[in-house]
């Protein structure tokens, strides 16, 4: 089995030179031609994430900066030691297990996307809730939008309405992981908490 996405995020953070994320990337790199082709990426990631064909056609487009269908070694490296708020993929990987919980919570009928009325509903349960402990850690809250993670200042259409990256009239899990990875990426030692 290829090195799975923890392998991957260790190798991130103490990989000065990219010698291990080297190693991942042979590993990933199937036929060993010096790239990692799309059905290549489509194989390792299938066996170490729950990713759509959508979703690695995204990362495709993402990391192939050269466009030419493949991944090069220069171009993994580069996605790799990127943070998950530059790599919307990459953040589907590293706050999945956060994130995922969470979004659950908001899809109540379970078909894999979040209605206005779901997100309205839950979003004025989180207001009620947290509004008032935030306003009383923060002091005062208008000042501190950039640290508010579930846009609890705007009013549920607003907050819909940012979530809603793709502008179809639901927020998907990826949608969700876009939202929320903008808001994580800010809050204080966030990322500390993430990798204990």
């Amino acid at each position: 089995m290829p090195a799975g996405m923890e392998a991957v995020k260790e190798a991130s953070k103490k990989d000065e030179d990219g010698y291990e994320i080297k190693k991942i990337f042979q590993e990933w790199d199937g036929n060993s031609d010096g790239s990692i082709s799309r059905s290549e990426l489509v194989r390792v990631l299938k066996e170490i994430s729950d990713l759509t064909e959508k979703d690695i056609d995204r990362l495709m487009k993402e990391v192939d900066k050269n466009c030419n269908g493949k991944i090069e070694v220069d171009e993994f490296v580069d996605w790799i030691m990127r943070p998950p708020s530059k790599s919307q993929v990459r953040a589907m990987i590293d706050y999945k297990n956060v994130l995922r919980p969470l979004f659950d919570l908001y899809d109540r009928n379970h078909n894999g996307s979040i209605s206005f009325r779901e997100f309205e509903e839950i979003h004025g349960l989180l207001q009620t809730t947290l509004t008032p402990i935030l306003q009383e850690e923060q002091g005062d809250m208008k000042s501190s939008l950039s640290n508010d993670p579930f846009d609890l200042m705007l009013d549920a259409k607003a907050a819909f309405k940012e979530a809603d990256t793709t502008n179809d009239g639901e927020v998907s899990f990826r949608d969700f992981v876009e939202w929320m990875s903008k808001h994580l990426d800010s809050l204080p030692n966030y990322a500390d908490r993430e990798s204990d």
